[in-house]
Formats: structure tokens, sequence, C-alpha cells
């Protein structure tokens, strides 16, 4: 288990009606990422037997948009 990149930060995200895991994880999964490895981190990250989550609940997700947030820089700079 490589860690591409490694790039993600750690950040707070207090869960909202109708979330799920699912969701959340293909909002903030870094990109090529498949979503079911990115959920086990999840649940690694915030000790969660399962995948229930309730509205009001803070759980710790990792996000990549600094890392694309580069990458497009360096790609407008071509």
């Amino acid at each position: 288990a490589k860690n591409e990149g490694g790039s993600g930060v750690i950040e707070d995200y207090t869960v909202f009606p109708g979330d799920t895991l699912w969701q959340i994880a293909e909002e903030n999964k870094e990109e090529g990422t498949d979503t079911r490895k990115y959920i086990h981190e999840l649940k690694e990250l915030n000790n969660l037997k399962d995948c229930n989550i309730i509205a009001g609940q803070t759980i710790k997700i990792k996000v990549f948009r600094f890392s694309n947030k580069a990458i497009g820089i360096e790609d407008a700079l071509e």
C-alpha cells in the first residue's frame, strides 16, 4: 500500500442531514482514488465501526483541494 503523493490535509467536517460516507468520499477523495478505499481511510481516521454517521456529528476527513490548485497554477503557466 504505497501512498501516492500523500498531499492530503486533515480537516474537520460537520455532517449534514442526508450525508453519507459515500457522498463525502466522492466529494473529497483524491482524483483517481477508489471511493471504497477512501471510505476505509475515513473509518480508520474516525474509529468508525461501520458507515453510519448522523447529522451534526463532526468527523475528520482528508481533503486534496490544495494539491489540485497547485496543479492548476502550473498548467496555466505552460
